[in-house]
């Protein structure tokens, strides 16, 4: 497992374009390297765009995130990760 290093080259590049967050890059990584289906990928990128500030909340994106958020299966897999959060505590 890879350790965190606080001043990494993603810490960099945020900070060279200004952004208060690393997690735009880190998302870009994560998305490459799971092989997400282009979907979830935008799914992800919004929800995480608007939590850390790397993206402009507008009513659209936020209308759009309450609907999938509420769907079951967002509801099931936040169930899962929960219980395997717990497991791995």
């Amino acid at each position: 497992m890879a350790t965190y290093e606080p001043r990494d080259k993603y810490y960099r590049k945020a900070r060279e374009k200004g952004l208060p967050s690393r997690a735009a890059f880190k998302i870009e990584e994560l998305i490459t390297r799971i092989k997400l289906p282009p979907e979830a990928r935008a799914i992800v990128a919004h929800a995480f765009g608007m939590m850390f500030g790397t993206l402009e909340k507008r009513p659209a994106f936020e209308k759009y995130w309450q609907r999938v958020s509420s769907r079951p299966a967002y509801k099931r897999a936040n169930e899962l990760d929960e219980a395997l959060t717990k497991k791995a505590s």
